[in-house]
Protein backbone atom coordinates (compact mmCIF):
# COMPACT_ATOMS: atom_id res chain seq x y z
CA UNK A 1 0.00 0.00 0.00
CA UNK A 2 1.43 3.47 -0.89
CA UNK A 3 -0.30 5.51 1.55
CA UNK A 4 -2.37 4.58 5.11
CA UNK A 5 -4.93 7.12 6.63
CA UNK A 6 -4.27 7.36 10.32
CA UNK A 7 -7.12 6.12 12.19
CA UNK A 8 -6.35 9.03 14.79
CA UNK A 9 -6.44 12.08 12.84
CA UNK A 10 -7.02 11.07 9.49
CA UNK A 11 -4.28 12.18 7.87
CA UNK A 12 -1.96 10.31 5.35
CA UNK A 13 1.13 8.28 6.89
CA UNK A 14 4.29 7.09 4.23
CA UNK A 15 4.52 3.65 3.60
CA UNK A 16 7.37 2.73 5.13
CA UNK A 17 6.46 4.60 8.95
CA UNK A 18 6.23 2.60 11.85
CA UNK A 19 4.01 5.92 13.44
CA UNK A 20 1.94 8.35 12.34
CA UNK A 21 4.18 11.32 12.21
CA UNK A 22 1.64 13.81 13.32
CA UNK A 23 0.12 11.70 16.25
CA UNK A 24 2.60 9.45 16.97
CA UNK A 25 0.01 6.65 16.18
CA UNK A 26 1.33 3.05 15.41
CA UNK A 27 1.52 1.74 12.03
CA UNK A 28 0.22 -1.71 13.24
CA UNK A 29 -2.96 -0.32 14.59
CA UNK A 30 -3.67 1.84 11.86
CA UNK A 31 -2.86 -1.21 9.61
CA UNK A 32 -5.04 -3.53 11.83
CA UNK A 33 -8.07 -0.56 11.98
CA UNK A 34 -7.51 -0.27 7.85
CA UNK A 35 -7.98 -3.91 7.27
CA UNK A 36 -10.66 -4.24 10.09
CA UNK A 37 -12.44 -1.42 8.37
CA UNK A 38 -11.77 -2.85 5.15
CA UNK A 39 -13.04 -6.65 5.99
CA UNK A 40 -15.86 -4.62 7.52
CA UNK A 41 -16.98 -3.03 4.50
CA UNK A 42 -16.25 -6.45 2.62
CA UNK A 43 -19.14 -7.65 5.17
CA UNK A 44 -21.57 -5.31 4.75
CA UNK A 45 -21.34 -5.04 0.96
CA UNK A 46 -21.69 -9.55 0.84
CA UNK A 47 -24.50 -8.87 4.02
CA UNK A 48 -25.96 -6.43 1.02
CA UNK A 49 -25.68 -8.66 -1.33
CA UNK A 50 -27.05 -11.40 0.17
CA UNK A 51 -30.38 -9.37 1.54
CA UNK A 52 -30.79 -8.11 -1.94
CA UNK A 53 -30.65 -11.47 -3.15
CA UNK A 54 -32.71 -12.82 -0.62
CA UNK A 55 -35.51 -9.50 -0.94
CA UNK A 56 -35.32 -11.08 -4.68
CA UNK A 57 -36.32 -14.41 -3.50
CA UNK A 58 -39.06 -13.49 -1.30
CA UNK A 59 -40.37 -11.16 -3.89
CA UNK A 60 -40.44 -13.81 -6.58
CA UNK A 61 -42.04 -16.62 -4.34
CA UNK A 62 -44.76 -13.99 -3.46
CA UNK A 63 -45.17 -13.13 -7.51
CA UNK A 64 -45.75 -17.43 -8.24
CA UNK A 65 -48.18 -17.84 -5.15
CA UNK A 66 -50.42 -14.50 -6.33
CA UNK A 67 -50.55 -15.56 -9.80
CA UNK A 68 -51.42 -19.72 -8.62
CA UNK A 69 -54.27 -18.38 -6.09
CA UNK A 70 -55.58 -15.95 -8.45
CA UNK A 71 -55.80 -18.39 -11.30
CA UNK A 72 -57.60 -20.47 -7.83
CA UNK A 73 -60.14 -17.87 -7.34
CA UNK A 74 -61.33 -17.20 -11.02
CA UNK A 75 -61.15 -20.38 -12.47
CA UNK A 76 -64.73 -21.42 -13.61
CA UNK A 77 -66.34 -23.84 -11.11
CA UNK A 78 -69.05 -26.73 -11.93
CA UNK A 79 -72.49 -26.08 -10.74
CA UNK A 80 -73.04 -27.18 -7.24
CA UNK A 81 -76.09 -29.39 -7.00
CA UNK A 82 -77.64 -30.45 -2.86
CA UNK A 83 -80.41 -32.28 -2.07
CA UNK A 84 -83.39 -30.15 -2.91
CA UNK A 85 -82.51 -29.09 -6.56
CA UNK A 86 -82.98 -30.78 -9.79
CA UNK A 87 -80.15 -29.43 -11.99
CA UNK A 88 -77.87 -31.63 -13.52
CA UNK A 89 -74.23 -30.97 -12.28
CA UNK A 90 -71.28 -32.54 -13.59
CA UNK A 91 -72.22 -33.03 -16.75
CA UNK A 92 -69.60 -30.76 -18.82
CA UNK A 93 -67.85 -32.42 -21.85
CA UNK A 94 -64.86 -33.83 -20.42
CA UNK A 95 -66.29 -34.62 -16.95
CA UNK A 96 -65.82 -37.98 -16.14
CA UNK A 97 -68.06 -37.27 -12.67
CA UNK A 98 -72.15 -38.40 -12.98
CA UNK A 99 -74.48 -36.19 -13.69
CA UNK A 100 -76.41 -35.51 -10.15
CA UNK A 101 -80.41 -34.86 -9.44
CA UNK A 102 -82.01 -33.94 -6.78
CA UNK A 103 -82.28 -36.35 -3.47
CA UNK A 104 -83.94 -39.49 -4.49
CA UNK A 105 -82.69 -39.92 -8.13
CA UNK A 106 -80.44 -42.71 -9.75
CA UNK A 107 -78.07 -41.93 -12.36
CA UNK A 108 -78.49 -44.70 -15.23
CA UNK A 109 -75.23 -45.12 -17.22
CA UNK A 110 -76.63 -45.76 -21.36
CA UNK A 111 -75.48 -49.29 -22.57
CA UNK A 112 -76.87 -51.92 -24.32
CA UNK A 113 -79.02 -55.26 -22.62
CA UNK A 114 -81.14 -57.75 -23.83
CA UNK A 115 -84.60 -56.93 -23.45
CA UNK A 116 -87.26 -59.38 -23.41
CA UNK A 117 -87.23 -63.65 -21.85
CA UNK A 118 -87.07 -66.66 -23.69
CA UNK A 119 -89.13 -68.24 -20.60
CA UNK A 120 -91.92 -65.65 -20.79
CA UNK A 121 -94.78 -65.09 -23.10
CA UNK A 122 -95.32 -64.77 -26.57
CA UNK A 123 -95.20 -60.25 -26.34
CA UNK A 124 -91.80 -60.68 -24.60
CA UNK A 125 -90.16 -62.65 -27.09
CA UNK A 126 -87.72 -62.61 -29.52
CA UNK A 127 -84.95 -61.63 -27.26
CA UNK A 128 -83.35 -58.46 -29.02
CA UNK A 129 -80.53 -56.17 -27.96
CA UNK A 130 -81.46 -52.70 -27.17
CA UNK A 131 -79.01 -49.66 -26.79
CA UNK A 132 -79.90 -46.51 -24.53
CA UNK A 133 -78.69 -43.64 -23.99
CA UNK A 134 -78.29 -42.46 -20.15
CA UNK A 135 -80.80 -41.16 -17.74
CA UNK A 136 -81.69 -40.48 -14.31
CA UNK A 137 -84.60 -42.68 -12.39
CA UNK A 138 -86.54 -41.69 -9.73
CA UNK A 139 -85.43 -44.26 -6.68
CA UNK A 140 -89.19 -45.12 -5.81
CA UNK A 141 -92.55 -44.89 -7.14
CA UNK A 142 -94.24 -41.74 -6.70
CA UNK A 143 -95.08 -41.48 -3.00
CA UNK A 144 -98.51 -40.38 -1.92
CA UNK A 145 -97.08 -37.14 -0.18
CA UNK A 146 -95.25 -36.03 -3.64
CA UNK A 147 -98.08 -36.57 -5.58
CA UNK A 148 -100.43 -34.37 -3.21
CA UNK A 149 -97.79 -31.66 -2.80
CA UNK A 150 -97.54 -31.24 -7.02
CA UNK A 151 -101.36 -32.08 -7.94
CA UNK A 152 -103.05 -31.49 -4.35
CA UNK A 153 -104.87 -34.41 -4.33
CA UNK A 154 -104.61 -37.74 -2.94
CA UNK A 155 -106.06 -40.26 -4.25
CA UNK A 156 -104.64 -43.45 -2.99
CA UNK A 157 -107.08 -46.28 -1.57
CA UNK A 158 -104.53 -47.12 0.76
CA UNK A 159 -103.59 -43.94 2.73
CA UNK A 160 -99.92 -43.56 3.69
CA UNK A 161 -97.68 -40.74 2.24
CA UNK A 162 -94.98 -42.77 1.90
CA UNK A 163 -97.37 -45.22 0.44
CA UNK A 164 -96.63 -45.55 -3.23
CA UNK A 165 -99.51 -43.21 -4.95
CA UNK A 166 -102.35 -45.56 -6.85
CA UNK A 167 -105.39 -45.10 -8.23
CA UNK A 168 -104.25 -42.98 -10.74
CA UNK A 169 -104.69 -43.00 -14.88
CA UNK A 170 -102.15 -42.91 -17.41
CA UNK A 171 -103.27 -39.06 -18.08
CA UNK A 172 -103.00 -38.38 -14.46
CA UNK A 173 -99.14 -39.60 -14.38
CA UNK A 174 -97.87 -37.35 -17.87
CA UNK A 175 -99.70 -34.26 -15.83
CA UNK A 176 -97.96 -34.75 -12.78
CA UNK A 177 -94.89 -34.80 -14.48
CA UNK A 178 -95.69 -31.70 -16.18
CA UNK A 179 -96.33 -29.98 -12.95
CA UNK A 180 -93.43 -31.18 -11.45
CA UNK A 181 -91.36 -29.54 -14.20
CA UNK A 182 -93.10 -26.61 -13.92
CA UNK A 183 -92.82 -26.59 -10.55
CA UNK A 184 -88.98 -26.67 -10.36
CA UNK A 185 -88.19 -24.12 -13.24
CA UNK A 186 -88.16 -27.12 -15.87
CA UNK A 187 -88.94 -27.31 -19.31
CA UNK A 188 -92.26 -29.45 -19.32
CA UNK A 189 -91.75 -33.03 -22.11
CA UNK A 190 -95.33 -33.09 -22.78
CA UNK A 191 -97.70 -31.22 -25.01
CA UNK A 192 -100.92 -32.08 -23.65
CA UNK A 193 -103.98 -31.23 -26.02
CA UNK A 194 -107.05 -31.89 -24.10
CA UNK A 195 -109.78 -30.48 -27.00
CA UNK A 196 -108.50 -32.99 -29.60
CA UNK A 197 -108.82 -36.57 -29.74
CA UNK A 198 -105.55 -39.10 -30.12
CA UNK A 199 -105.97 -40.75 -33.68
CA UNK A 200 -103.44 -42.83 -32.19
CA UNK A 201 -105.53 -44.25 -29.52
CA UNK A 202 -107.62 -46.98 -30.97
CA UNK A 203 -109.60 -47.76 -27.23
CA UNK A 204 -113.20 -47.34 -27.60
CA UNK A 205 -113.31 -47.47 -23.54
CA UNK A 206 -111.04 -44.80 -23.57
CA UNK A 207 -113.22 -41.46 -22.70
CA UNK A 208 -110.64 -39.12 -22.74
CA UNK A 209 -107.50 -39.52 -25.33
CA UNK A 210 -105.80 -36.51 -24.84
CA UNK A 211 -103.79 -36.30 -27.15
CA UNK A 212 -99.98 -36.11 -25.60
CA UNK A 213 -96.60 -35.45 -27.33
CA UNK A 214 -93.20 -35.68 -26.33
CA UNK A 215 -90.84 -33.15 -26.92
CA UNK A 216 -87.77 -35.07 -26.48
CA UNK A 217 -85.37 -31.75 -25.78
CA UNK A 218 -87.17 -30.75 -22.87
CA UNK A 219 -85.44 -31.23 -19.84
CA UNK A 220 -88.35 -31.88 -17.45
CA UNK A 221 -89.47 -34.99 -16.27
CA UNK A 222 -91.06 -37.99 -17.71
CA UNK A 223 -92.34 -41.46 -18.08
CA UNK A 224 -89.97 -44.42 -18.52
CA UNK A 225 -89.53 -45.75 -22.01
CA UNK A 226 -90.88 -49.43 -21.25
CA UNK A 227 -87.36 -49.99 -22.63
CA UNK A 228 -85.67 -47.90 -19.85
CA UNK A 229 -87.82 -49.42 -17.40
CA UNK A 230 -86.93 -52.59 -17.96
CA UNK A 231 -82.69 -52.24 -18.97
CA UNK A 232 -82.95 -50.31 -14.83
CA UNK A 233 -85.29 -53.14 -13.20
CA UNK A 234 -82.16 -55.70 -14.58
CA UNK A 235 -79.69 -53.47 -13.53
CA UNK A 236 -78.48 -51.83 -16.05
CA UNK A 237 -75.02 -51.45 -17.78
CA UNK A 238 -72.82 -54.09 -16.34
CA UNK A 239 -75.70 -55.95 -14.14
CA UNK A 240 -74.35 -58.04 -11.44
CA UNK A 241 -76.73 -60.71 -12.34
CA UNK A 242 -79.48 -62.14 -14.40
CA UNK A 243 -82.23 -62.22 -11.80
CA UNK A 244 -85.68 -62.92 -12.38
CA UNK A 245 -87.30 -60.41 -10.52
CA UNK A 246 -85.31 -56.58 -10.15
CA UNK A 247 -82.23 -57.13 -8.19
CA UNK A 248 -83.29 -61.18 -6.76
CA UNK A 249 -84.70 -64.62 -7.80
CA UNK A 250 -86.03 -64.28 -4.35
CA UNK A 251 -89.79 -62.38 -5.02
CA UNK A 252 -90.02 -62.49 -1.34
CA UNK A 253 -86.85 -60.22 -1.00
CA UNK A 254 -87.57 -57.29 -3.59
CA UNK A 255 -91.08 -57.49 -4.29
CA UNK A 256 -94.80 -56.68 -2.37
CA UNK A 257 -97.03 -59.25 -4.10
CA UNK A 258 -100.46 -60.96 -3.66
CA UNK A 259 -98.75 -63.58 -1.51
CA UNK A 260 -97.27 -61.28 1.12
CA UNK A 261 -98.60 -57.82 1.12
CA UNK A 262 -101.60 -58.75 2.65
CA UNK A 263 -104.16 -57.02 0.80
CA UNK A 264 -102.58 -53.72 0.78
CA UNK A 265 -99.29 -51.31 -0.73
CA UNK A 266 -96.87 -51.32 1.23
CA UNK A 267 -93.84 -47.21 2.29
CA UNK A 268 -91.98 -47.43 -0.79
CA UNK A 269 -88.32 -48.74 0.01
CA UNK A 270 -89.44 -51.54 2.48
CA UNK A 271 -88.07 -54.42 0.48
CA UNK A 272 -83.99 -54.88 -0.44
CA UNK A 273 -83.34 -52.46 -3.76
CA UNK A 274 -82.00 -53.71 -6.81
CA UNK A 275 -78.22 -53.59 -8.00
CA UNK A 276 -78.53 -49.86 -8.99
CA UNK A 277 -80.38 -48.66 -6.12
CA UNK A 278 -83.79 -48.97 -6.98
CA UNK A 279 -86.34 -50.32 -5.09
CA UNK A 280 -89.84 -51.35 -5.88
CA UNK A 281 -89.18 -52.50 -9.59
CA UNK A 282 -90.99 -55.64 -8.55
CA UNK A 283 -94.19 -55.84 -6.61
CA UNK A 284 -96.15 -52.85 -4.73
CA UNK A 285 -97.60 -50.87 -7.43
CA UNK A 286 -98.09 -51.81 -11.51
CA UNK A 287 -95.64 -48.63 -12.97
CA UNK A 288 -97.26 -46.98 -16.02
CA UNK A 289 -94.68 -46.67 -18.76
CA UNK A 290 -94.68 -44.08 -21.78
CA UNK A 291 -95.09 -46.71 -24.94
CA UNK A 292 -98.33 -48.01 -26.43
CA UNK A 293 -98.36 -51.67 -25.88
CA UNK A 294 -97.80 -53.96 -29.23
CA UNK A 295 -98.13 -57.70 -28.60
CA UNK A 296 -95.70 -58.15 -31.30
CA UNK A 297 -94.26 -55.31 -30.64
CA UNK A 298 -90.62 -56.44 -29.89
CA UNK A 299 -90.48 -58.03 -33.34
CA UNK A 300 -90.41 -54.87 -35.30
CA UNK A 301 -88.93 -52.64 -32.29
CA UNK A 302 -86.02 -50.34 -33.00
CA UNK A 303 -82.54 -51.34 -31.21
CA UNK A 304 -81.71 -47.69 -30.18
CA UNK A 305 -83.83 -45.91 -27.70
CA UNK A 306 -87.45 -47.88 -29.00
CA UNK A 307 -90.14 -45.81 -27.27
CA UNK A 308 -93.34 -48.17 -28.07
CA UNK A 309 -95.67 -48.99 -30.63
CA UNK A 310 -96.97 -46.14 -33.10
CA UNK A 311 -100.58 -46.34 -31.89
CA UNK A 312 -102.89 -48.73 -29.92
CA UNK A 313 -105.22 -49.97 -27.37
CA UNK A 314 -103.46 -49.89 -23.43
CA UNK A 315 -100.20 -48.04 -22.49
CA UNK A 316 -97.78 -50.10 -21.09
CA UNK A 317 -97.49 -51.28 -17.52
CA UNK A 318 -94.58 -52.65 -15.33
CA UNK A 319 -93.77 -53.96 -12.44
CA UNK A 320 -96.52 -56.05 -11.15
CA UNK A 321 -98.81 -55.52 -7.88
CA UNK A 322 -99.66 -56.21 -4.44
CA UNK A 323 -102.55 -57.51 -6.24
CA UNK A 324 -100.76 -59.62 -8.68
CA UNK A 325 -98.60 -63.03 -8.44
CA UNK A 326 -95.04 -63.31 -8.23
CA UNK A 327 -95.18 -64.09 -11.85
CA UNK A 328 -96.26 -60.57 -12.78
CA UNK A 329 -93.42 -59.05 -10.64
CA UNK A 330 -90.95 -60.63 -13.38
CA UNK A 331 -88.71 -57.92 -14.85
CA UNK A 332 -89.36 -59.07 -18.34
CA UNK A 333 -93.07 -59.46 -17.97
CA UNK A 334 -95.09 -57.02 -20.12
CA UNK A 335 -98.15 -55.72 -18.70
CA UNK A 336 -100.88 -53.46 -19.86
CA UNK A 337 -104.05 -51.40 -19.25
CA UNK A 338 -106.78 -48.68 -20.41
CA UNK A 339 -104.81 -45.31 -20.12
CA UNK A 340 -108.34 -43.80 -18.71
CA UNK A 341 -108.64 -46.60 -16.05
CA UNK A 342 -107.83 -45.81 -12.24
CA UNK A 343 -107.03 -48.51 -10.75
CA UNK A 344 -106.21 -49.15 -6.94
CA UNK A 345 -102.93 -50.74 -8.34
CA UNK A 346 -101.33 -48.65 -10.87
CA UNK A 347 -98.85 -46.41 -9.83
CA UNK A 348 -95.64 -44.62 -11.60
CA UNK A 349 -92.55 -43.54 -11.03
CA UNK A 350 -90.61 -40.67 -13.20
CA UNK A 351 -87.47 -40.29 -15.10
CA UNK A 352 -85.37 -37.04 -16.72
CA UNK A 353 -83.57 -37.77 -19.81
CA UNK A 354 -79.93 -36.70 -20.10
CA UNK A 355 -79.67 -33.62 -22.88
Amino acid sequence: MALIKCSECQKEVPDKAIACPHCGCPVDDMMLADVNVAGENKTAKESGKVKIALIAGIAGVVIIASFFLINFLYKEKPAHTGSGTSQMAGNNAGNAEKPVYKEGFVYIEGGSFHMGSYDGGDDERPVHTVTLKSFSMGKYPVTQKEYEEVMGVNPGRFAGKNRPVESVNWYDAVEYCNRLSEKEGLAPVYTIDKSRKDYNNTNNADNIKWTVTWNRSANGYRLPTEAEWEYAAKGGKGSPGDFEYSGSDNVNEVAWHKNNSGGTTHDVGSKKPNGLGLYDMSGNVDEWCWDWYGRHYYANSSSSDPAGASSGLFRVGRGGTWNHTAEYARSALRNYGNPSFRRHFNGFRVVRSIL
